[in-house]
């Protein structure tokens, strides 16, 4: 069987992809359609079961709060569970999981995915920052990513600046890009010269991360301004 591999959001631009659409099409033609959700999960509304996603991946450092080191996931469709195949055979897959034998036999549902023992310290900090956007809602998240990301946008087009992120607040997730030939070193003194962090995407884009939960309109504010200052 062929298997796509998408993200959900563009990790450049912030285009949110049309997912019912493309899982429908790539399903006509056979093939499973893997998706990425790593700008995804924790900025924007996001329901698998309603866009007939079967299988997806994502992390939890970024819009989930997680922090540096913080675990991958992963969501596969209950239709899968007794069928999907990890790659990596690890002891928390296995049904008899201290028997060390083999042939490898993995459990019959969503645990034959497991690897072996996971980071502790990781997963707090993850289990915490999953926490602070279970208790605020996605609803309300996603409303603040959206104010967030139309308000850095009005000061992109007032300042003059280029970016390709879309316009319609539905159709984007919670980062902007901003072009210029010279991002890397833009990126570079932002953060010596300005305490600004911001990261760069080649060829072009200096690319600036709204993160509902923590950033404020004041942050965009200054932060696009001392993007603006160094040009």
């Amino acid at each position: 069987m062929a298997v796509v591999v998408r993200s959900v959001i563009d990790y450049r631009t912030a285009e949110m992809a049309d997912v019912a659409g493309f899982t429908a099409r790539a399903r006509e033609a056979g093939a499973l359609v893997v998706w990425d959700l790593s700008h995804a999960a924790g900025a924007v509304e996001f329901d698998v079961h309603a866009l007939g996603v079967e299988l997806a991946i994502g992390c939890s450092y970024k819009f989930l709060n997680g922090g540096p080191g913080a675990p991958a996931w992963t969501y596969v469709h209950a239709d899968l569970h007794t069928r999907v195949r990890q790659p990596i055979q690890g002891w928390f897959a296995q049904k008899d999981q201290f028997a060390m034998e083999r042939p490898f036999e993995p459990h019959d549902d969503i645990r034959r995915v497991l690897l072996g023992t996971p980071h502790m310290l990781s997963l707090v900090a993850a289990e915490e920052g999953i926490a602070l956007s279970a208790r605020a809602g996605m609803p309300a998240i996603a409303a603040k990513g959206r104010a967030l990301t139309d308000f850095a946008l009005s000061i992109v087009d007032e300042l003059g600046l280029r970016s390709s992120t879309p316009r319609d607040a539905h159709r984007r997730g919670c980062h902007v890009a901003v072009h210029h030939a010279d991002a890397a070193n833009l990126v570079d003194r932002l953060t010596r010269e300005h305490k600004v962090i911001a990261d760069v995407r080649p060829p072009d884009i200096v690319r600036l991360g709204l993160s509902p939960l923590t950033t404020r309109f004041t942050d965009v504010w200054d932060g696009l301004h001392a993007l603006r200052a160094l040009l």
